[in-house]
């Protein structure tokens, strides 16, 4: 979801982050009054990321 204006003064907002999965753009800033958005979140991307850091941690094994 893009948001075009900022809720603060009604200025064009600027890319200011990029979802690191996707590589949308996922907040937003305004150079007019310095208001940052609230992050957007991907579902998608967060259960992609989620799986990749599960199976990138070492399993550990104990002995009965």
């Amino acid at each position: 979801m893009r948001i075009d204006s900022c809720r603060s003064c009604g200025k064009m907002l600027k890319e200011n982050k990029k979802c690191a999965i996707c590589k949308q753009t996922n907040e937003f800033f305004c150079a007019n009054c310095g208001n940052i958005s609230i992050t957007q979140i991907h579902s998608q991307c967060m259960l992609i990321d989620f799986s990749y850091k599960l199976l990138e941690s070492p399993i550990k094994l104990s002995k009965i």
